[in-house]
């Protein structure tokens, strides 16, 4: 959790583990929403989910989402190399355009 705060706030972006939102760090972060942008926009993302679109985009952008996620899986856990984890998704992709 801790990391994905880190990397998520640095970012400007919510954490995308439920766990982070628990953390003192982020607390801390939303805590300073007058103080600039960058502190404020967690505190509009349930707005902004609720009055504009988030779902996919194109078609085959959502797969394209979750095989990036999925390429860095296959490689930390050492399931794949680069290359085949590249190559899965890429195939991933192209199936789900057609």
């Amino acid at each position: 959790p801790q990391n994905n705060l880190e990397v998520a706030l640095q970012n400007s972006y919510d954490p995308v583990r439920k766990s982070s939102f628990e953390l003192q760090g982020y607390k801390d972060w939303i805590a300073n929403k007058d103080l600039d942008l960058k502190y404020a926009i967690p505190s509009y993302t349930k707005d902004l989910r609720e009055k504009y679109m988030t779902s996919a985009v194109f078609l085959g952008s959502a797969t394209a989402r979750e095989m990036m996620s999925e390429i860095i899986s296959q490689i930390v856990k050492k399931s794949s190399t680069v290359d085949e984890a590249f190559r899965y998704a890429i195939q991933q992709c192209r199936n789900a355009v057609r």
